[in-house]
């Protein structure tokens, strides 16, 4: 009997001294746990609080935007002031150095509430006429924006300097409305 005895009191000791380890390895974590989701509940209260100021901003929100009469192509009619940005555009083309495949009318932006016109170009250049294109439209009068820029790597043609690319994109500006359509 003596022998079950110590046999069972080691086991119970081995027993008691594994569960103290595990309790040891164990407390830090469950600390770092409550402290996790102390800010996983911190971090609810802000989105709460960020998604009911954007649903107020969105209910007051305007929908027209209100554009400076500097910054609209006021040329007349929407078909003048489309022919006004397209002749400008040629300009700046022929300005940079890029040759000009194609261009004409594009589709008015639909994402903005205010009336727009917009050109799709074609062209073809290297990368440093191209930069110096876009710088150049920074200069224009009433100010446009690109809303779509494609480029594609043409093979070397070694009679000219740089690398060839072709070039789509579509620019736009704001319209005057107030002028018959």
């Amino acid at each position: 009997m003596k022998v079950e005895l110590s046999w069972f009191s080691g086991l119970l000791i081995v027993a008691g001294l594994s569960g103290a380890s595990v309790l040891a390895i164990t407390l830090p974590v469950r600390s770092s746990l409550r402290d996790l989701g102390d800010q996983v509940r911190a971090l609810e209260t802000e989105e709460a609080i960020v998604n009911r100021e954007l649903q107020e901003l969105q209910k007051a929100q305007v929908t027209a935007v209100t554009v400076p009469t500097d910054a609209l192509w006021t040329k007349g009619t929407a078909t003048s002031a489309a022919i006004a940005l397209q002749e400008v555009l040629v300009s700046k083309v022929s300005d940079s150095g890029l040759q000009l495949a194609t261009f004409g009318e594009a589709a008015p932006l639909e994402s903005i509430n205010s009336a727009t016109l917009a050109t799709e170009l074609e062209l073809t250049g290297t990368h440093e006429q191209l930069a110096v294109f876009l710088a150049s439209l920074e200069t224009v009068e009433s100010p446009v924006a690109v809303s779509y820029l494609w480029l594609r790597q043409l093979p070397p043609d070694p009679a000219k300097e740089g690398s060839p690319i072709s070039i789509r994109m579509s620019v736009w500006g704001f319209r005057d409305t107030s002028q018959t359509p």
